[in-house]
């Protein structure tokens, strides 16, 4: 039973770690800092 339950742990942490990685290449590169960079204004402001 140990070892099932340490595979679903591992399973669910290697989830997180690309969840995690995903939301810092998106923040890095994504549309917001984008607009940043050219000086755009966000098409839905407040959002």
């Amino acid at each position: 039973m140990e070892i099932n339950i340490f595979y679903i742990a591992v399973g669910v942490f290697v989830l997180m770690v690309i969840g995690l990685a995903l939301t810092v290449l998106e923040f890095r590169h994504g549309a917001p800092s984008q607009q940043v960079k050219h000086g755009l204004e966000p098409k839905h402001p407040g959002r």
